[in-house]
């Protein structure tokens, strides 16, 4: 490890210590309640078979909460945020080392790894139980790996790609082609071995649910770009699933969605034994089914009120990610740090009106977008192509299929972002 490098990670640790001294913790009681989750019994009891009839979510994240509920009981969380802000580390590493692959300068590439050891998001996703911050450090570490160009990094960098697909559903099982075409033909048994796996998930999730992807939730998620913005008069005419809101109660879809018993507590059970929903249960995966027909037919009933979606869910896509909801309790404890990184670091300017709602843009995060052109214009490469092509692969699935809390989904690609902005200001 060299000097810069060595002095990333003391400054990672640093910033871990004083998140912890501020008062940062994971909440034990997200482990029960959190909606990606299956009941936290089932996962300390009955983790494999659980796991496997898991079609809500790809199955990482589920599978590592409960080891982690196996092994440490209720110091869990403790255990979960030492592997989070382990991710971290390696993020911050990672977006170093791939800076530099990219031509960027020594300062630029240490100051793009600082940038992500001290943004108030990496501290809020440490101590959140979702998969935010392990994503985030796959993406980027896998970006840095391909950059390398050998045989054996390549297969560490799509092993780490497709550990990011098995994490979040938003990475669908087609970002693994798109990923090849960029790296070429000398990653085609890696990017190949990886999507037989996360084709093997999705046909098991069509025998189980119904649903050829690895999450089924994808016509409840597009719902919300879609047939949530139709007027209640035009969602009663669609179908009776459409007049209910995206993601309402297990109970309120079981009166519209016929499904068969089938004797798995993770596909029958409306709730969990904390009293949350189970979104893991079959109801939703029907209702998902119905709304998918019903979002492309809302697409004609009214494409005036659809674009409008889109074009939130991309004003939203450059918010600062320490803004979402479930991170705010810890938010508070940080608030005039993530405030000052807010204003002062990603520019917030306010707008003399309001498109679509919106009242400010971020102009640090607007500039981002002009930096990746120049980046691309001025030396490209596979490198700089594979770590782009992450980029827009997930601001295009995230925002096409979902509005609301559009900039978490930037924070996944954000250290990708430092590393290649680092390279492309090189070059003013």
């Amino acid at each position: 490890m060299n000097r810069d490098s060595a002095a990333l990670l003391a400054l990672s640790l640093l910033a871990m210590a004083i998140s912890w001294l501020c008062g940062m913790r994971l909440p034990a009681g997200d482990l029960a309640t959190a909606w990606h989750l299956l009941d936290a019994g089932l996962l300390r009891d009955d983790l494999l078979h659980s796991v496997f009839y898991l079609h809500a979510q790809p199955p990482l994240l589920n599978l590592i909460v409960g080891i982690a509920l196996k092994l440490f009981g209720s110091a869990a969380p403790a255990a979960l945020t030492v592997l989070w802000a382990s991710c971290a580390i390696a993020a911050v590493l990672a977006t170093h080392a791939l800076a530099l692959r990219l031509g960027s300068t020594r300062w630029l590439a240490f100051a793009a790894g600082a940038s992500v050891a001290v943004a108030p998001a990496t501290w809020l996703y440490v101590h959140h139980v979702g998969p935010e911050m392990a994503t985030a450090a796959a993406l980027v570490g896998s970006a840095a790996l391909v950059a390398r160009g050998t045989r054996r990094s390549l297969w560490a960098g799509f092993v780490l790609l497709g550990i990011a697909c098995c994490l979040r559903s938003l990475l669908a099982p087609p970002v693994v082609l798109v990923a090849l075409a960029v790296a070429g033909r000398k990653a085609a048994r890696p990017a190949l071995a990886v999507f037989a796996v996360l084709a093997a998930i999705s046909l098991k999730n069509a025998a189980i649910a119904g649903t050829l992807s690895t999450s089924s939730w994808v016509g409840m998620n597009l719902a919300r770009v879609t047939v949530a913005r139709l007027s209640a008069a035009q969602r009663n005419e669609l179908s009776p699933v459409a007049a209910v809101a995206p993601f309402s109660s297990g109970e309120q879809y079981a009166a519209l969605v016929p499904v068969a018993h089938s004797g798995v507590a993770a596909l029958d059970d409306l709730r969990k034994t904390s009293g949350a929903t189970n979104y893991n249960a079959l109801v939703f995966a029907g209702a998902s089914r119905m709304l998918l027909r019903d979002d492309l037919r809302a697409i004609a009933v009214s494409p005036r009120a659809v674009f409008s979606g889109w074009l939130l869910s991309w004003m939203l896509f450059f918010r600062p990610a320490d803004e979402w909801r479930y991170v705010a309790d810890n938010r508070q404890r940080i608030a005039p740090w993530a405030d000052f990184w807010d204003r002062a670091v990603c520019l917030e300017l306010p707008l003399p009106f309001a498109p679509v709602g919106q009242t400010e843009v971020y102009l640090t995060l607007l500039a981002g977008v002009a930096l990746l052109v120049r980046a691309l214009l001025r030396a490209p490469g596979r490198a700089l192509w594979y770590a782009v092509a992450l980029i827009a692969c997930v601001a295009c699935l995230g925002n096409t299929f979902d509005v609301g809390e559009n900039y978490r989904f930037r924070f996944l690609v954000a250290p990708l972002w430092a590393a290649v902005a680092a390279a492309a200001w090189r070059g003013r």
